[in-house]
């Protein structure tokens, strides 16, 4: 079995020892001690895996990568060069076509500096799980069962007391709505999210911008965030499974620095 400190990453990948599978719920920060089941029925009487459901999302990082590749000004440079002419129905030659898709399978999708650490216990995006599971990136070593997570599936690193955002993420706070008419308060619930066009929100914690984004070119990320912005909520996600919030005990989302509108002064 392999000592994991003595394995070299190139590029692209952080090596990350996950947290246990959560056995129990947390509600608001808190450890509640009421068993999470691995299995439930559903409305057929079957017998359906909870499992994903109570997956850790976060882990230490024990080995960083000696760099960071970002691809897209190659790929740019391939498509202006290689650009299909619009008064006919041909395409880009194959082969150039194959060199595009595999400049974009060896690139991180941000154009951003790499600043996880060793020791720093990250959250990840819950499909990091699901592609190590895919693409076979668990590793057994001496200090336990870890997997190779790609860098841009990193929301945010944790630092002591410090909280270090990623890949041009902001953890933001939703303000609360109006109240209703029989005096509760309204907050954008999920549902919410896929149709509203815009939200307030406070600014938890932000970092640094990305310069670029593999699959939007043009855009990069403005340099001011102020304590209070506007933003487009149909692309913000939740930090934390609703049943085991431990990282804070209010809701968080997270979205990207590109979908936010303005500052609110």
């Amino acid at each position: 079995m392999i000592d994991a400190s003595k394995i070299k990453i190139a590029h692209n990948y952080v090596l990350v020892k996950p947290d246990q599978d959560f056995e129990t719920y947390q509600m608001s920060g808190k450890e509640t001690g009421i068993i999470a089941p691995l299995v439930f029925r559903d409305e057929q009487n079957h017998e359906v895996s909870a499992k994903q459901q109570h997956i850790s999302i976060s882990g230490t990082v024990w080995q960083v990568p000696n760099d960071l590749v970002f691809n897209g000004y190659d790929i740019w440079d391939i498509q202006d060069r290689h650009h299909p002419r619009r008064d006919t129905n041909t395409t880009r030659e194959p082969s150039v076509q194959r060199e595009i898709d595999s400049l974009r399978m060896d690139s991180v999708r941000f154009d951003t500096a790499m600043e996880v650490k060793v020791g720093d216990k990250v959250y990840y995006e819950y499909m990091a799980n699901m592609m190590a599971d895919t693409y076979g990136r668990w590793v057994h070593t001496e200090q336990g069962l870890m997997m190779f997570v790609k860098y841009d599936d990193l929301i945010l690193a944790k630092r002591g007391d410090e909280i270090v955002m990623l890949n041009g993420y902001v953890l933001v706070e939703n303000e609360v709505q109006e109240a209703d008419t029989e005096g509760f308060i309204k907050q954008l619930h999920v549902k919410d999210r896929k149709t509203r066009t815009h939200a307030y929100a406070k600014v938890r914690h932000c970092g640094t911008r990305v310069k670029a984004y593999l699959e939007l070119r043009g855009i990069r990320d403005g340099n001011q965030i102020a304590e209070r912005i506007i933003y487009d909520p149909r692309h913000a996600k939740e930090l934390e499974y609703g049943l085991h919030r431990i990282f804070d005990e209010k809701r968080l989302l997270r979205i990207q620095r590109k979908d936010i509108y303005g500052r609110v002064e």
